[in-house]
């Protein structure tokens, strides 16, 4: 493609000089005006936002372009997660039908943006012949893509082919989309088109056109396809990204890290054969995403990628992070191929300073060969971060973690990646050069036994090969042993580590059957450790033994071991299998130097995990360490929480038991061991009579967590006394073998544990209590002797830190009677009034302890006889009374209320006998907090109460938390330690003076109030809810309602009375009733489009605050989630984000709005199913936690939002809808469960009124006390009503509606609300059917309006004509004909009768048998409703049936309700019958309140969101016409006047000659304006109208002739030739390869030789360096115009370039020398070869063996035999298996002259296609197009 600068220019100039020379131009229109254009568009989420937009654009656009069959053809593709074909290029042939189609587009939607796929896609699909291109037939074929962001997946092969197929690519970049990526997309870089906002999409529009028609005309023109095939250097990489996953980050960095690595990916070779990448994240621990074997391509890598959430937690333990990556994915079984020589690489990205040691693990990573890069911003440490990484210059701060910043360093990164050598370390572990001397010493015994011996040799081998050995390096020396050791060689024997490894090859193993590891340490010291031994302890070299045993010692060993470690040797221990841990430890010199493996196949492996201790211990370390060997005898008894508490977190707690139990030495004669789970009751998972250690630890691995809701740990205490630790069970307590207990607890008790915990310790069972933060410590404390029996760990997944320190108390506690010891002690004795009922208890208490003491007989009985003699104080007067006032002092009652209230209880406590053993006083005030005055101990006389309470002033305050301050004054002042004497049995009394209605929860408060024997007295003003107050004081006739605090003297008597009256003695309840804690899962959906609005949209945030913030109580186990929606859904946070309610609160306040148009509620609640209502968001359905949605919306759904919850609430979740604003009741209950958990608000100010019943509504699910309808398989259910009524006192003929008003009304009030009942629990699919029917009884006989049937409005009039045919009577007649009327009726119907009185007109006594009747014939119900004038109602009312919990309810006329309640009597009617339900919790509806007063004026709303541009209304005025000729080409029969206001006046009358149809100032009203469409944009469309004078672009094209006359350009230009396929690229060219030298057969075995001379590398980092620094300077000063470089829409280069020294940036160069480390050497001259040295005879690499063939090496020994298959036939007989690795020669030849070293024909691979062909001949366009103008001008 050539580029063109004056492209638009020439083209306006051919256009306009085209119009001289119709009629050549009409000879060749068909070649001149045809093209195929796809228009390929983002339909993902990212570009939701500019959708619309560009869907106007599109139309626009395709409006100028002359469309038909055989001009122009259209298509329309969208892509996101797959490409989608909206219409072919042979769909449509008209531009109205193309138009209508595009106008129709609607968005995708899905997160990714896959361009790659969607080249593809349309390469195979569009333009093809079938697809309806020409492209066979010479058509331009254009592509036209809109992007809003970076492609999801490659693109490259995508553009390969588009620009083999010669397609004209033009890319228009909106948002975020990524220049870079569109530069390679596009045919030339003048075809591309950036809109920073969519209001510029105009003007693109006018860009953009020119070059279509360009093409279409075949002035812009292709060569033959030039294919640059982009040659990359395969360097293969294991690559594991490590992501700060913590909480402390935040949502939005992550975000920004997840696409940070998205991108480099995307820019990666990835494939099996090429870059392997793995993902983890990490915090208090490491959660891997997938690992390198997981996926192969680099679409599954990056899209798996873009699904990461954050794991959340608190604490950044960077450094067990980096050693569990080394661990876990630098592994072959994690696919790394560390093995094969390929380079592993980390990419730490961290936001924070870790909060362990990195030191350590830093050092392993490097030892591991792992090259370390760094990425840290935020709080991270520079410092830290240059130790963790390979090198100072791989460490990376970007300035934040955000977009903007991180894209900026991308390039850096990837730099650095390339840039690195295959290999830094030529073995995994790097050979370390200390000086060492190590004697292994190995259990030769049956123990091993020949079939495992091999893994020992291999062991010993493989840490061998990690080692540096040599006879001035690390030493090595082997004992074997059994019954007795055998040396296999000294330290000194071999001088190379060839040497050494070919005598480990031939080693065998010893036998025997007895292990004597004290003798073996004893010869090791005395023979190996010394100076004839090979031993350089004289020359401070560390002395090291590694001590394997796979059995347990036979011989003392802990003299022996002391006397190594005297000695300064550092001992490290490997135990397999039988080998006893404990004698282990106690060798070592340290116990973390004790490797234990269940397997001998793990051995192998191990020298990994030893080398770096190995290496490093220096014989400082070493302490003498005597641990008395404790092979004490005991049982010990796990007793775990297996309730609902240790939920997810059992297996921790499992791995937890079994490996304290594997440290254990368990046998039947030393430890036993018993595990029990429980919760509500024990389950016992094995007791003390299992003998085997295998056996247990199986079975405690095949524990399955109990469950179970309540935790009775007394009674767990109890059983385990009683069931556990007896001798049946396998207990040796009755042996006095001491009893322990291990108790795991992870919550509150729910019962009392005093009297077992007493128990225990009577019986002698020692207490261990594993602690977590939902325990409680005080409970705890009760069991155990003492707090140091407590061991803490912050959650259960942590609880695995302290298993060794409970290993080593279980160990190591001695229970040794203490020796006599002369004390003296002295108890104080509380003897004041306070300590009245305590007394005894103290007495019981000295007495007990004086007589565990050794106190001598004669000073007992004088402390025993001291203690009886002593008095106790008087006892507690009879009227003695505890009094609380509990003050309201918010701002309702101000301070003139309070001055009432003051003077109240000034007046009441005069006339109380105040005194310390009588009365007591205290006073708390609140509002939104509590405020104490003082409590019942401050003050004891009645003079200092009066004086306290003259000092109360008003405090103030809002909201009025009742609940708050009932709760605060149960906890506080109602105990002891406040002067409380309600466990003494005094009567407790609350006085509670209120003067509003309370904001928060009362009902749990006041259970707690009632719970705790507190009689409650309640005085309040007529703001108080009465209910309220009624619910508090649970009597009636001790809430006392005045209309304000001035008439609170009129109750003072009744007050005191009851404060006098004598209660019965108040005891502590014995089964007090549990306020449960509440658990659930509550995920918020919340409204974002414009039904609420920006202005009101904190008022719905507030509303979801204040409710999650009263909803929780301390204890309570709630999860929260939060979604938005509009036309799209995003999540805000999931169920596993936040664990407690601060961080909650604070992600709620940072809820932004989102607006959109459109609000798809059941889009959203089907998210919020699928995407939070799951294991993997934090959801805990299986756990039978209930699952609660709260949908907050302001208008109705605009899709199925009904359906979509019905889905939901079968799947077990209770929906909640709060709807405000633009949505009725009737809405809001179908997106809901049931009508109860449907709230409605006027408007969102007043959201917080709702608060109240919300909450109960919540508390009630959460504790599962809200009553649920049996949800079945849909079902029908079918109601008959019979509506009667009566009215008396009329004459014949007279009119009843004249009598009884409000008959006819509320009948078809009562009939038009039944006929629209809702579904009810079992019907969800449909609502139960209604039929009515409608009698009266007359004196004479029946009278029937009209029969069962579905009630329709015109049923009514019938019901009007019986108006004059009264009177109507209510006799046992009418009762009886109601009956006889039912048998008409379908059987199996629920038969109802509402029957409308004025009043009993026959004897009681008929018509109660006449209703018993009806009862025993199945009518479900009588509904009896008083009309006006009623007489004896309640007489009447004793009828009735079938009511339920309503039924002494009177229903009467006057009731403005009325309606409802009786549809709401029917609902609960057909729950009972149809559904089986036996209550329905509707709740109580209240009275209707008083209209409100007319509001003010509210402001006027928010502009709305701009719309849909619609089609063109009528033509406006013509604007001056144009230059004639060119418009004429664009003509079309059949489509004038579409859309003629654009500028260009468009298709314009039937084609004329010379195309002046379109003159004619009136030609445009022929044209009838399009269909409206939606409500456009005004402001873009009228300034599309004021742009009319701009005319056609002909107007600014005639500058002046144009230059030398070209040749006749109308005929395309013939295709250049094609040129021959070339090679793959210069840098792709293989060079010659030097003459290779014979390799050694010997050479397998030997490795590289040394590295050459390294002095020359610093002269290649300065070359580096200087091109690095190259490369960073022309990024671009700040103020240009136009589009500033790549990165410009994001404004990135203003602030680089005001950023410091060029020179900084250019330090991270130094990565490139590291790329040529083999080239080293070649600058300098050679040195002569000198001889060869030890060193050069043990290489591992014979490929390294170039120049002349050495002499051939004697024959190596004989391969040791491999491991020995299944029929365990020894391995002696090496010479007959299969040849092992070719032995090392004794005496290698030394290297020859090397080579000429040729390039390295690996740098480089063929590209995709692997060929390119030469250039064809060079064009310039601007000459054609000048030629062209020259010829036309000549025609």
């Amino acid at each position: 493609m050539k580029k063109y600068h004056h492209l638009i220019f020439a083209t306006i100039c051919c256009l306009l000089l085209s119009g001289n020379h119709e009629a050549d131009a009409q000879q060749k229109e068909t070649t001149q005006e045809s093209a195929d254009i796809i228009f390929l568009i983002d339909g993902s989420k990212n570009g939701a936002v500019t959708f619309s937009a560009i869907r106007d654009f599109i139309a626009n656009l395709i409006e100028r372009l002359s469309v038909g069959a055989e001009l122009i053809r259209i298509g329309v593709v969208m892509f996101s997660d797959e490409p989608r074909t909206v219409f072919s290029l042979n769909s449509y042939t008209q531009k109205v039908d193309i138009l209508e189609a595009v106008k129709a587009l609607s968005i995708l939607g899905g997160e990714e943006a896959n361009i790659g796929d969607a080249l593809d896609f349309v390469m195979q699909n569009h333009f093809t012949h079938s697809g309806g291109s020409r492209i066979e037939e010479g058509v331009p074929q254009i592509l036209v893509l809109i992007s809003s962001i970076e492609s999801s997946d490659d693109i490259r092969e995508g553009v390969l082919a588009m620009k083999q197929a010669s397609i004209f690519s033009f890319c228009i970049g909106v948002q975020n989309a990524d220049n870079a990526e569109l530069q390679q997309i596009a045919t030339d870089a003048s075809f591309i088109f950036t809109a920073l906002d969519t209001r510029n999409l105009g003007e693109l529009q006018e860009l953009l056109l020119p070059n279509i028609v360009g093409v279409a005309q075949r002035l812009i023109l292709l060569d033959a396809p030039t294919i640059l095939t982009e040659v990359v250097e395969v360097n293969k990489r294991d690559i594991v990204f490590l992501i700060d996953g913590s909480t402390a980050l935040g949502s939005a960095p992550f975000n920004a890290i997840r696409d940070f690595v998205a991108k480099i990916i995307n820019r990666m070779e990835i494939g099996p054969d090429l870059i392997q990448v793995a993902v983890a994240q990490y915090a208090d621990s490491v959660r891997p995403e997938f690992y390198f074997n997981s996926f192969q391509t680099k679409k599954d890598i990056v899209t798996n990628v873009r699904k990461i959430k954050p794991m959340g937690g608190t604490t950044l333990n960077t450094g067990s992070a980096l050693r569990f990556v080394k661990d876990n994915f630098f592994t072959s079984a994690a696919g790394a191929r560390i093995d094969e020589g390929v380079l592993p690489m980390l990419i730490l990205i961290t936001g924070s300073v870790s909060r362990d040691d990195v030191v350590q693990p830093t050092q392993e990573i490097k030892k591991n060969g792992i090259v370390v890069l760094a990425v840290g911003a935020r709080n991270a440490d520079r410092t830290e971060l240059e130790k963790i990484a390979y090198e100072p210059s791989l460490v990376f701060t970007p300035t934040e973690f955000r977009t903007v910043a991180l894209t900026v360093i991308i390039p850096d990164v990837l730099s650095s990646i390339r840039s690195l050598p295959i290999k830094i370390l030529e073995t995994p572990s790097r050979e370390v050069v200390i000086k060492r001397d190590i004697v292994f010493l190995l259990d030769g015994s049956v123990n091993v036994g020949n079939t495992n011996f091999p893994y020992v040799r291999d062991f010993l081998v493989n840490l061998v090969n990690s080692l540096d050995v040599g006879i001035d390096d690390v030493r090595i020396g082997l004992v074997q042993f059994s019954e007795n050791p055998k040396t296999e060689f000294f330290l000194n024997s071999f001088l190379t580590k060839a040497d050494v490894l070919s005598r480990l090859r031939q080693l065998r193993l010893q036998g025997g059957s007895i292990l004597n590891s004290g003798a073996a340490l004893d010869f090791v010291h005395s023979n190996h450790f010394t100076e004839t031994g090979g031993s350089r302890k004289d020359e401070n070299v560390p002395q090291v033994l590694v001590f394997l045993a796979a059995g347990p010692s036979a011989d003392a060993f802990q003299d022996a071991a002391n006397a190594l470690t005297r000695a300064r040797v550092l001992t490290f221990c490997v135990g397999v299998r039988n080998a006893k841990l404990a004698e282990l430890q106690q060798i070592a010199f340290n116990p973390q130097t004790v490797y234990f493996k269940d397997e001998f196949s793990s051995l192998p492996a191990l020298p990994q995990e030893m080398i770096s201790s190995l290496t490093t211990y220096i014989s400082g370390d070493v302490e003498e360490i005597t641990i008395t060997l404790t092979e004490n005898k005991m049982d010990i008894l796990f007793l775990i929480d297996g309730s609902m508490n240790v939920a997810g977190q059992f297996p921790a707690i499992r791995e937890f038991v079994f490996q304290i139990i594997s440290d254990l030495t368990v046998r039947p004669d030393v430890v036993r061991v018993s595990v029990a789970q429980f919760s509500d009751n024990v389950n016992v998972e094995f007791n003390f009579d299992v003998p085997s250690k295998i056996e247990i630890l199986q079975k405690v691995r095949k524990m399955r967590m109990k469950g179970g809701r309540l935790l009775n740990i007394g009674a767990a205490l109890d059983y385990a006394i009683k069931n556990i630790f007896v001798r049946h069970a396998g207990s040796r307590i009755e042996e006095d073998v001491p009893q322990f207990l291990v108790l795991l607890v992870a919550g509150r008790s729910d019962d009392i544990v005093d009297k077992s915990a007493d128990t225990l310790k009577q019986i002698g069972v020692i207490t261990f209590v594993i602690q977590t933060k939902t325990s409680d410590p005080v409970e705890l404390e009760r069991i155990v002797y003492a707090p140091q029996f407590i061991l803490k760990a912050d959650t259960l997944s942590q609880i695995g830190d302290i298993q060794p320190e409970i290993v080593n108390l279980l160990k190591t506690i001695e229970l040794k009677p203490q020796a006599d010891t002369k004390k003296d002690v002295v108890f104080l004795i509380d003897g004041s009034q306070f300590a009245i009922s305590e007394f005894p208890s103290i007495c019981e208490f000295i007495e007990r302890l004086v007589n565990n003491m050794n106190v001598g007989s004669d000073a007992t009985r004088q402390i025993q006889k001291i203690i009886a003699d002593t008095s106790r104080p008087p006892d507690i007067d009879s009227e003695a009374k505890d009094i609380i006032f509990l003050v309201d002092s918010s701002d309702d009652v101000r301070p003139d209320g309070l001055a009432h209230i003051r003077d109240f209880i000034y007046r009441i406590v005069q006339q109380l006998d105040i005194q310390p053993s009588k009365v007591r006083i205290a006073v708390v005030q609140f509002s939104n907090e509590v405020f104490p005055e003082f409590d019942l101990k401050a003050y004891l006389t009645k003079e200092s109460v009066l004086q306290a309470i003259r000092r109360l002033r008003h405090k103030g305050g809002t909201p009025l938390n009742v609940g708050k301050a009932l709760d605060h004054v149960v906890k506080t002042l109602f105990i002891r330690s406040a002067g409380s004497r309600r466990e003494d049995g005094v009567s407790q009394h609350l006085v509670l003076l209120l003067g509003g209605r309370s904001q928060d929860d009362i009902i749990r408060p006041s259970i707690l109030v009632q719970n705790s024997g507190i009689s409650t007295l309640g005085i309040g003003t007529r703001q108080v809810d009465s209910a309220e107050l009624q619910r508090i004081t649970s009597n009636p006739k001790t809430a006392f309602i005045v209309r304000d605090f001035t008439e609170i003297p009129a109750i003072e008597k009744r007050v005191l009375a009851t404060l006098k009256a004598q209660p019965e003695p108040t005891e502590l309840p014995t089964d007090v009733i549990a306020v449960d804690k509440k658990q659930g899962d509550i995920v918020f959906l919340l409204d974002s489009s414009i039904n609420f609005g920006r202005d009101n949209f904190p008022n719905v945030v507030e509303f979801i605050h204040d409710l999650i913030d009263a909803i929780y109580d301390e204890g309570d186990s709630i999860r929260v989630g939060l979604v938005q929606y509009n036309s799209d859904v995003s999540d805000e946070f999931f169920l596993k984000d936040f664990s407690d309610k601060e961080h909650i609160l604070e992600a709620v306040k940072k809820i932004a709005y989102k607006g959109g148009r459109i609000a798809n509620t059941g889009a959203g609640v089907k998210h919020i199913q699928v995407k939070h209502f799951v294991k993997e968001a934090g959801s805990r359905k299986d756990q039978n936690v209930p699952q609660i949605a709260v949908i907050v919306t302001a208008g109705k759904p605009e899709d199925d939002g009904e359906a979509a919850v019905l889905g939901l609430s079968q799947s077990g979740v209770k929906v909640f809808a709060v709807g405000v604003k633009n949505i009725d009741l009737n809405e809001i209950t179908k997106l809901s469960s049931d009508s109860t958990t449907a709230f409605r608000a006027s408007t969102p100010q007043v959201l917080s009124e709702l608060n109240e019943a919300v909450l109960v509504t919540l508390n009630d699910v959460m504790r599962e006390q809200l009553c649920r309808g049996v949800v079945e398989v849909s079902r029908d259910c079918n109601l008959d009503v019979i509506f009667g009524f009566d009215v008396s006192d009329t004459v014949q003929g007279q009119n009843i509606f004249s009598v009884q008003r409000m008959l006819e009304s509320t009948v078809e009030d009562i009939l038009n609300r039944i006929s629209q009942m809702q579904k009810i629990s079992c019907t969800p699919n449909q609502a139960p059917t209604v039929r009515v029917a409608f009698l009266a009884q007359t004196p004479s006989g029946v009278v029937e309006a009209f029969d069962f049937s579905e009630y329709q409005p015109e049923l009514f009039e019938k019901f009007q004509a019986l108006r004059n045919d009264g009177p109507y009577v209510f006799t046992a007649d009418t009762l009886k004909s109601y009956q006889d009327k039912f048998k008409t009726a379908p059987t199996g119907s629920t038969k109802v009768v509402i029957h409308l009185t004025d009043g009993i007109d026959g004897a009681m006594g008929p018509l109660a048998a006449a209703s018993a009747n009806l009862k025993k014939e199945g009518v479900k119900a009588l509904i009896l409703v008083g009309l006006e004038r009623v007489s004896s109602f309640e007489e009447a009312m004793k009828l009735e049936f079938g009511r339920g919990f309503t039924y002494n309810r009177p229903l009467q006329v006057n009731q403005l309700d009325l309606d409802f309640e009786v549809a709401e009597q029917l609902d609960n009617i057909a729950e009972r019958s149809c559904c089986a339900v036996p209550c329905k919790c509707s709740g109580q509806r209240g009275d209707r309140g008083f209209p409100g007063t007319v509001g003010p004026k509210g402001i006027p709303g928010e502009n709305g969101y701009r719309g849909y541009p619609g089609d063109e209304g009528g033509l406006g005025e013509r604007g001056p016409p144009g230059i004639n000729g060119t418009q004429g080409f664009q003509g079309c029969p059949g489509e004038r006047g579409m859309k003629g206001g654009r500028g260009f006046p468009g298709e314009k009358g039937e084609l004329g000659e010379n195309g002046l149809d379109g003159i004619d100032g009136e030609e445009g009203e022929r044209g009838f304006p399009g269909v409206p469409g939606e409500r456009g944009s005004p402001g873009r469309q009228g300034g599309r109208g004021s742009k009319g004078e701009i005319g056609d672009p002909g107007d600014h094209g005639l500058r002046g002739n144009p230059g030398s006359v070209g040749t006749d350009s109308s005929d395309r230009g013939l295709k250049g030739e094609k040129g021959e396929l070339g090679s793959a690229g210069e840098p792709g060219r293989n060079g010659p390869r030097g003459d290779a030298g014979g390799a050694g057969r010997d050479g397998a075995l030997g490795r590289r030789g040394p590295p050459g001379i390294k002095g020359n590398k610093g002269a290649l980092g300065s070359l580096g360096f200087n091109g690095e620094q190259g490369i960073k300077g022309p990024q671009g000063p700040p103020g240009t115009t136009g589009i500033p470089g790549l990165q410009g829409e994001l404004g990135l280069p203003g602030q680089r370039g005001a950023g410091g020294p060029v020179g900084v940036v250019g330090e991270r160069g130094r990565s490139g020398p590291l790329g040529k480390k083999g080239d080293a050497g070649e600058p300098g001259p050679k040195g002569p070869i000198g001889p060869p040295g030890p060193r050069g005879e043990t290489g591992d690499d014979g490929r390294d063996g170039v120049g002349k063939e050495g002499p051939k090496g004697r024959t190596g020994q004989p391969g040791f035999p491999g491991y020995p298959g299944p029929r365990g036939v020894p391995g002696d007989h090496g010479d007959d298996g299969k040849p092992g690795p070719k032995g090392s020669s004794g005496e290698r030849g030394h290297s020859g002259e090397p080579g000429q070293r040729g390039q390295k024909g690996e740098s480089g691979y063929p590209g995709p296609l692997g060929f390119m062909g030469s250039k064809g001949e060079s064009r310039d366009l601007a000459v054609m197009v000048q030629k062209n103008v020259l010829f036309i001008q000549l025609n």
